[in-house]
């Protein structure tokens, strides 16, 4: 599930990169051609017109349209970077880093269309490792997402809060499986917890998300009676049996009473093909939007 430091996305040209590049190449095309290839051109579009012409009216209505309007439509959704990795040092001199890094980038990050950025450090709870940083941006544009993270002046900043090499996780918001509540649920409370449960799905997502809905619907009134006041559901963008859940909790009295409830690992535990990994997350004061 996890990528090790924008291994794949920094491979990957983004589709409005493409488009630019289509672009581009046609200006520079039409601005090289000469008469006789303009002649050449006019008289194959001729051609075009005649078969167009002589074809049954519902076969010229299939031929292929402009180029633009083939390419592929640009995802729609709210898509998520999850980036994690151990603390350059400890969270109180991460603290000043961080805030320098994500205020520095707010302007353009939100321009881009970067809707949120949560900054969590770990805690000890259910066994998560101490002197984690995870930050959450939820973005509206994959393609400017991705391109964001692709930016060398971000690794570099990130290489100063991260030691080593972070993790990348690049995930699709799933509201129509069954959620409640939303990342700032908790926003009044000081501190609050992210729960996030990660696993692969044993069965493919859209099958997986029956048991899914079933298992979530059936414990909703427990887990809010204990204090979590959000489920968010992501899938991974090029595998989406790449399943993370986070759930807010107000405060952290019930968390590994709730979790370690063995009827709730046996019901939870059959939506993967391996057990999953669960970390607790909580909320510092650094600079968030």
């Amino acid at each position: 599930m996890a990528q090790p430091l924008f291994a794949r996305m920094f491979s990957r040209p983004t589709l409005r990169s493409l488009t630019c590049l289509i672009v581009l190449g046609g200006l520079l095309a039409a601005c090289g051609e000469d008469d006789e290839e303009t002649t050449v051109d006019a008289a194959a579009m001729a051609d075009d017109a005649a078969v167009a012409d002589m074809m049954p009216e519902e076969e010229a209505d299939m031929m292929p349209e402009e180029e633009a309007d083939m390419a592929p439509p640009a995802p729609e959704g709210v898509f998520a970077v999850f980036l994690s990795g151990a603390l350059n040092g400890t969270p109180e001199e991460a603290g000043p880093v961080h805030d320098q890094i994500a205020a520095g980038g707010e302007m353009a990050a939100r321009e881009a269309g970067d809707l949120s950025h949560d900054a969590l450090i770990s805690t000890e709870l259910l066994g998560t490792m101490p002197g984690l940083f995870q930050g959450i941006d939820q973005w509206d544009d994959l393609d400017a997402m991705l391109a964001f993270y692709q930016n060398p002046q971000f690794a570099q900043g990130i290489g100063h809060l991260i030691m080593g090499m972070p993790t990348i996780e690049v995930v699709a918001r799933r509201d129509d499986w069954h959620t409640w509540g939303d990342l700032t649920a908790a926003d009044d409370a000081k501190p609050h917890y992210f729960v996030s449960a990660r696993g692969h799905l044993a069965q493919p997502a859209d099958m997986a998300q029956a048991t899914h809905d079933m298992i979530a619907a059936g414990g909703q009134a427990a887990a809010n009676m204990a204090g979590d006041v959000a489920h968010v559901v992501f899938l991974g963008v090029e595998d989406d049996r790449n399943f993370i859940a986070v759930d807010v909790w107000r405060d952290s009295a019930n968390i590994e009473a709730f979790y370690g409830n063995p009827q709730f690992q046996a019901a939870f535990g059959q939506l993967f093909d391996g057990p999953p990994t669960v970390r607790v997350m909580q909320t510092v004061g650094w600079h968030e939007w």
